[in-house]
């Protein structure tokens, strides 16, 4: 049953890091097989309330950070499986590789994102050093404040390998 759970969380991954979306159908697939997986563990119907108990509370924290605009509402049902999934035993270890996860991919990203606009870098250089260009050359290229440089990150794929990490370390 692991294994099911383990798929449709690589499926989920893949596609917000493709496509920057979680497809509801696959969330309900991962609320559904990790109560099958919560179920194998105990048969409990006690243990499948905590299991869900977790999920909602998990699925609050989320909003919180939707509400705050951190987090897009696909995590934020993602979540909701999660804490199915891990029920209230791993809740603090998976909150700590999530953090941990989060700081060591966001680093990377950014760094990739910088290493592919070395614009930023010297505009960002500049402006901290107080240094201002009177005149611009023509091939000079400013960088731009729209849509196209903001720097979005998928957190399904942080979510997974914070749950590996769980699973392996913790």
């Amino acid at each position: 049953m692991v294994f099911l759970v383990w798929f449709v969380l690589l499926l989920i991954a893949v596609s917000d890091a493709r496509e920057h979306r979680i497809p509801n159908v696959l969330v309900l697939l991962l609320i559904l097989s990790g109560l099958a997986y919560q179920w194998s563990l105990t048969s409990s119907w006690y243990d499948l309330s905590i299991a869900l108990a977790s999920g909602l509370a998990l699925f609050c924290i989320g909003l919180l950070f939707h509400l705050a605009k951190v987090m897009a509402p696909g995590d934020v049902k993602l979540f909701a499986g999660v804490g199915v999934f891990i029920g209230w035993q791993q809740f603090l270890g998976f909150a700590y590789w999530l953090a941990v996860a989060s700081v060591l991919i966001g680093v990377f990203v950014l760094l990739y994102h910088v290493s592919q606009r070395p614009e930023i870098v010297r505009s960002t250089i500049n402006r901290y050093r107080g240094v201002v260009e009177v005149e611009r050359k023509e091939n000079d290229f400013a960088p731009k404040v729209g849509s196209s440089s903001k720097l979005r990150m998928p957190f399904a794929p942080i979510v997974v390998i914070a749950l590996a990490m769980n699973n392996y370390f913790g």
